[in-house]
């Protein structure tokens, strides 16, 4: 990884692609943190959206990881939270959120996908987290129904995006 010549907000991999090398807003549980997410408030709002009716020991994905913040985020504010998976499709971006999650004492995996196909059962997460991914997908109707397939009926899909079609 090679940060010199990117465009100012991400690292360059070999292959020339920048990507968002973004940390975690909050890294610890409590009053504190939710005080600080308001200086968040796209984080705030989802989170709070994600923390209703959450069951114990919830499956918990997020697509369009990256480096794994928002996982790490969702896991120290939520200790509900059992599985935690993030799906990217790039693979810089997957190893940086393994190790992100190693470094931050974090239980959670991420991996790499096509971009549309789930690599997970059916009805399988209580919770998807997406955000600012929309606008990246090229098949948006396969891609939702793809969201569709793995959420359980009654789990909750907490998505943003700044892309005309959010």
């Amino acid at each position: 990884m090679e940060n010199s010549q990117t465009k100012g907000w991400g690292i360059r991999d070999s292959e020339g692609a920048e990507v968002w090398d973004a940390r975690p807003a909050v890294i610890e549980p409590g009053v504190k943190s939710w005080v600080k997410l308001l200086f968040y408030p796209k984080k705030f709002a989802l989170y709070q959206y994600m923390k209703k009716g959450l069951p114990e020991r919830a499956r918990v994905l997020d697509v369009g990881a990256g480096t794994g913040a928002a996982l790490i985020e969702m896991k120290k504010l939520f200790p509900k939270i059992g599985k935690a998976v993030g799906l990217d499709v790039v693979q810089l971006e997957v190893d940086i959120a393994n190790s992100r999650f190693e470094e931050y004492g974090v239980e959670a995996s991420a991996r790499i996908y096509d971009g549309i196909n789930i690599p997970f059962d059916d009805n399988y997460f209580d919770v998807i987290h997406t955000s600012d991914v929309l606008g990246h997908v090229e098949n948006v109707p396969a891609w939702l129904r793809e969201l569709h397939r793995v959420l359980k009926p009654g789990g909750r899909l907490v998505m943003f995006s700044e892309s005309q079609l959010g």
